[in-house]
């Protein structure tokens, strides 16, 4: 099983489309109506269930582990399990925040629209590579209904989702969307796919905030690509596409 879907996730997609062709026949209006009600249920269940506590996570797998061994022959007495639960202390330690440009609609065959930011999936690539569902809010409206069904997407040109089915208030160009939990590999995995400028980073201290990493500029994105001196100096229309034979 490939281990970058989940095998709820696979066995809902290859029921999908046996049941899309079951579904045409009831015809055109039926078929979008009654696909529109299941897109929920086919994209699987949101939020996902939260995990343990540490100190319940911590417990079973000492006490599991301390069993085993004993049943083995192996003593424990004086030996420490030591373990590294780095995103589980630093996974909360960071905010991503970003700006709608646009929101996208569509009212067939169901509602729903596209809320498209000025970040991208590749500014939180450990959550991509993890299929992680961040929390969200749209921080200036936190106190609004949310009555609008919507996946929050980045403007790369690549499948840029950022949050997949997401219940948010009605939103307008230059709100702003927060992604809590984008701490511990968040930043350090963050890429310039599209030749896109990453942001800057503030540190909070309180109720003061200190800008620690600059912004990127285009000119930082291209700073280290070098064009060979050959390409430089060669006259420009000298080189010929090739002919076929």
């Amino acid at each position: 099983m490939n281990q970058e879907m989940p095998r709820s996730e696979f066995v809902l997609t290859a029921l999908s489309y046996p049941l899309m062709v079951a579904l045409r026949g009831l015809g055109e209006r039926a078929y979008h109506g009654i696909m529109g009600a299941m897109l929920p249920l086919l994209r699987g269940e949101h939020p996902r269930p939260a995990p343990p506590p540490i100190e319940d996570f911590a417990r079973t797998v000492t006490g599991t582990l301390r069993r085993e061994l004993r049943r083995q022959g192996v003593r424990t007495d004086g030996v420490r399990l030591q373990t590294e639960p780095g995103r589980w202390l630093y996974g909360n330690a960071a905010v991503h925040l970003a700006r709608v440009k646009v929101v996208k609609r569509q009212r067939k065959p169901y509602p729903y629209a596209w809320v498209l930011t000025d970040t991208t999936c590749f500014f939180l690539a450990g959550g991509a590579f993890e299929h992680n569902r961040h929390p969200y809010l749209v921080a200036n409206r936190a106190d609004a209904p949310r009555t609008l069904s919507a996946d929050i997407v980045g403007h790369s040109c690549f499948a840029d989702i950022l949050v997949l089915g997401a219940k948010v208030p009605e939103c307008e160009p230059g709100d702003v969307i927060a992604l809590p939990d984008a701490g511990a590999y968040q930043e350090s995995s963050a890429s310039n796919f599209n030749a896109l400028p990453r942001p800057a980073s503030v540190l909070v201290h309180g109720s003061e905030a200190e800008l620690i990493k600059r912004a990127e500029t285009v000119e930082d994105v291209w700073a280290r690509d070098l064009v060979p001196e050959r390409v430089r100096t060669e006259p420009r229309g000298a080189r010929t596409s090739p002919t076929a034979p």
